[in-house]
């Protein structure tokens, strides 16, 4: 697990390096965009095929979850590949998004930082893309999951 956490750290590493990002083209972004809604709508439809538009199979999942006492408990790391199926399987129509930033590094790489409330958590997550055949997909997803009380769109986990 060590050194898949060492590669995404390093992807994050070379993305937010202080080589300054330069503008790209809206279309990028908006590209960018739709790849976010795939995954927001995927989940809260239980859609497969959105869910596999907007990730890459090859790409890793790494989540930080919170204890119920707000401090961070474990920290796991999986292939999309062997995630898609469990989160297409178990959907939320509550489920919402909100994209914080988006960094358009290049033509093959770039960065989205947003909020997601899934189930009974609150996802703050850093996605990493790469334009695969002509595409923006997620390579890969680090996250802080923090619990919300049932019933509740409070956080638990204060921000």
């Amino acid at each position: 697990m060590g050194s898949i956490l060492n590669r995404v750290a390093l992807a994050f590493t070379l993305i937010f390096a202080s080589i300054p990002a330069h503008a790209r083209t809206g279309a990028d972004t908006k590209a960018v965009e739709a790849v976010f809604s795939d995954y927001v709508g995927g989940l809260a439809e239980g859609d497969l095929g959105r869910l596999a538009r907007a990730f890459a199979p090859e790409g890793v999942f790494v989540v930080i979850k919170a204890a119920k006492d707000g401090k961070p408990a474990m920290v796991a790391s999986r292939p999309f590949k062997d995630e898609l199926l469990s989160w297409a399987a178990n959907p939320d129509p509550t489920t919402s998004g909100r994209i914080i930033g988006i960094t358009v590094q290049n033509d093959h790489m770039s960065s989205v930082q947003a909020e997601l409330d899934f189930g009974a958590d609150r996802f703050q997550d850093n996605l990493l893309l790469y334009k695969i055949d002509g595409r923006w997909q997620i390579v890969a997803k680090t996250t802080y999951a923090s619990y919300r009380p049932n019933n509740s769109a409070q956080i638990t986990d204060k921000e």
